[in-house]
């Protein structure tokens, strides 16, 4: 699938390194990654992220459209 600009938040240096394990969160991320995915982590907890219409702002500094 392509086409949609796709960015994933996730509170895990990995995707579900919590719930799999590191090894597993490792290929899912490149996996997502070959797809075109963009990975942001280490999000501590919602307060690391401020929403508007137009995008999230990662208290770190990146600005990701929405």
């Amino acid at each position: 699938m392509r086409g949609i600009v796709t960015t994933l938040l996730a509170s895990d240096e990995v995707p579900q390194e919590n719930r799999l394990g590191f090894a597993a969160g490792e290929r899912i991320a490149g996996l997502s990654t070959g797809a075109g995915v963009r990975l942001v982590g280490v999000l501590t907890s919602e307060a690391d992220c401020e929403f508007s219409e137009a995008q999230a702002r990662i208290r770190a500094g990146a600005a990701i459209p929405l």
